[in-house]
């Protein structure tokens, strides 16, 4: 029985791959899943020089599209590339150019043109919730309190002490204090607040949408979308009057928001946003794998899937592993390439959108601080690797605790053809592009499984969360589910007769009905 599943098994994943091979080929088929496609989410500096420089730009990512196509991504999401004067460009200081770093307009327009003739659609992540402290409006405001831009940012004679470390004194180029009255820094003295409740400020965010709009991209991830006001009543009703502006310029433009909270205090943002970024779900996902212990997984799933359901229907779920933010997954897996698959096939059969965080696909490693977990994308072999970025000194990703990319791609046993047969399986199947999520009675400590339905198509994934077999019984309704379409582990066995399911360490199966 085990080696007819498995046979079934690599014949399907074959025609999969010939299939995916075809719909490659042609871009205008490429994005047919739009807005739905698997995301591949690129820290800009760091992914690709093309340059020479020694630092990751847009010309090297335009090198990259073969990769791109064979992991299966139809999208990409890229950190800020605008001018600024810090490495990750979060803090701008001019929102109509681009780092000379990564290029310049002509290059962005020739970026978004050759990304669009490769089938791939873009994402542009933006930071409107600040900018940099050397931003001009900024220098301007902090110089006078008759400045004509001091109202564009939010001023304190004397800070509540609550949150006192968010408010700063404007300094001067010496590091001198200017004046008696702190400005607002969220996130940092070096990123101050813009005040929304100025009129003229909503007014600049909608022509810096325009503007890149126009410059054809395809959608936005707004950065710190929570913190735009320290009040979500407010925030929601900005993102729905930003949300209402897009899509009047075109109604087709994806946003997608960074709200970094429980999904109660998240759901109402789907409401004005396509999607919103899971961070709940990304960490009960890693959680239940750090654990071993999935038990409640699929009730806190069901109460995600109620809270955003209940703020809006139509919503969509941008489900992730982790970013650019969070250490890395494979270290937070303690390098258990095992657990880093099933980690990708649980991401990749959930309901949502899944984005794969550069590297990721190729077990990449990084713990904070931040620069760690953005470290310079493995290709090659370094010394054959020309276009590897060099701007900061790996610490955890090198040649000697990843294999490069392009080695696994020869692999089939590999991390990278993991992700390329599960973003196939998902690409291939309504069920799991589209179905509705749906708990198993299967389900306890070591066995996670759920169904995901679609009109008369059904799914069943099971996965086993621990270093030990397990061995369960199917239920009654389960028989229908007389096809297997992919199995990580040979130590994997199905008897139809009995129903009895063995699965293996760290393992998954998927089962479908014929229909």
């Amino acid at each position: 029985m085990n080696k007819f599943i498995l046979l079934i098994s690599i014949l399907f994943t074959m025609t999969a791959a010939q299939s995916q091979t075809q719909k490659s080929a042609t871009p205008d088929t490429a994005n047919a899943h739009w807005p739905n496609s698997v995301t591949y989410h690129i820290f800009v500096r760091s992914f690709c020089d093309g340059n020479g420089d020694g630092i990751g730009d847009l010309k090297g990512i335009t090198a990259r599209w073969d990769y791109l196509k064979k992991l299966g991504a139809e999208a990409i999401l890229i950190s800020p590339v605008f001018a600024s004067p810090s490495y990750h460009k979060y803090d701008v200081t001019d929102y109509y150019s681009l780092s000379p770093e990564y290029g310049n307009l002509e290059t962005f327009s020739y970026f978004v043109k050759d990304l669009h003739e490769h089938g791939f659609k873009l994402i542009l992540d933006i930071p409107l919730n600040h900018c940099s402290n050397k931003h001009p409006w900024f220098v301007n405001a902090a110089k006078s309190t008759d400045s004509e831009y001091r109202d564009y940012f939010i001023w304190n004679d004397n800070p509540p002490a609550k949150d006192k470390a968010q408010w700063h004194l404007p300094k001067d180029a010496k590091g001198k204090p200017i004046g008696k009255s702190y400005y607002y820094g969220f996130f940092s003295p070096e990123m101050p607040d813009w005040n929304y409740d100025n009129p003229k400020v909503v007014e600049e965010a909608k022509r810096i949408l325009k503007f890149w709009i126009d410059k054809g991209v395809d959608g936005f991830r707004l950065d710190a979308a929570q913190h735009i006001f320290n009040d979500a009543n407010k925030n929601i009703g900005f993102w729905t009057l930003i949300s209402a502006y897009v899509k009047n310029l075109n109604k087709s433009l994806f946003l997608v928001g960074e709200v970094n909270n429980s999904f109660d205090m998240v759901a109402p943002y789907v409401k004005p946003l396509d999607a919103c970024f899971d961070f709940s779900l990304a960490g009960e996902i890693v959680q239940t794998l750090k654990t071993e212990d999935a038990s409640g997984f699929t009730n806190r799933m069901e109460k995600i899937i109620s809270h955003y359901t209940a703020s809006n229907k139509d919503y969509r779920d941008a489900i992730f592993l982790t970013n650019h933010d969070q250490n890395r997954l494979m270290s937070e897996m303690s390098n258990n390439m095992a657990k880093a698959k099933l980690a990708a096939t649980i991401l990749l059969t959930l309901p949502g959108t899944p984005y794969i965080y550069y590297g990721e696909e190729i077990g990449m490693r990084g713990v904070k601080p931040d620069e760690y977990i953005r470290e310079p994308m493995l290709f090659y072999n370094e010394e054959n690797d020309k276009m590897r970025t060099r701007w900061e000194k790996p610490k955890y990703s090198t040649d000697k605790t990843v294999v490069p990319a392009y080695s696994q791609i020869p692999d089939d046993t590999s991390l990278f053809n993991h992700y390329v047969r599960m973003i196939q399986i998902r690409n291939t199947s309504n069920a799991l592009k589209f179905g509705q999520f749906e708990k198993s009675n299967l389900c306890g400590k070591g066995v996670l499984a759920y169904y995901r339905n679609y009109n008369l198509q059904r799914y069943m994934i099971v996965c086993n969360v621990t270093a030990a077999p397990i061995t369960i019984t199917l239920d009654e309704k389960d028989k229908p589910l007389t096809k297997v379409l992919f199995q990580t582990s040979r130590e994997t066995l199905f008897n139809q007769n009995t129903m009895k399911l063995t699965i293996g360490p760290y393992s998954s199966i998927i089962f479908a009905n014929t229909y």
